[in-house]
């Protein structure tokens, strides 16, 4: 094999491999709000890692993502996201979750339990802005 063959080659290779992570294993999320100050801020970027193929343990105080439109409640779907930290496991099949900013944080305290299916995965780590990545 050449060498430009063996460059295209191991480039094709990263790049599927790169695809596959981000499609089962990780997904990069945006932080929006205030609710989770100081630990997270408004404009981080976290990789999360991903609850749906990989077995997640999730135990409290770690920082999770949440798909607002499967915590049941009263009034209509919520269609977003939340990042929050889970203060107590396995309450009523689910978790109990907490902003670390509690006066500014839409959390269990209003909306209850969160179901487990409802965690989209487990907050790893902030890679940008860079001088603020850090391990979660």
């Amino acid at each position: 094999m050449n060498r430009v063959s063996s460059i295209v080659l191991t480039l094709l290779f990263a790049f599927a491999l790169a695809l596959a992570l981000r499609t089962f294993c990780f997904t990069p999320y945006v932080v929006d709000g205030s609710s989770m100050n100081p630990t997270l801020r408004g404009g981080d970027q976290i990789l999360i890692l991903q609850s749906r193929l990989l077995p997640m343990a999730v135990k409290k105080n770690d920082i999770v993502v949440i798909n607002g439109n499967r915590i049941p409640r009263q009034e209509e779907a919520m269609d977003f996201f939340l990042v929050k930290r889970v203060h107590e496991e396995a309450v009523e099949n689910g978790y109990f979750v907490t902003g670390d900013n509690a006066v500014r944080s839409f959390d269990s305290r209003r909306f209850g339990p969160v179901p487990s299916d409802s965690l989209l995965g487990k907050a790893l780590f902030v890679y940008f802005p860079l001088n603020r990545i850090k391990l979660l």
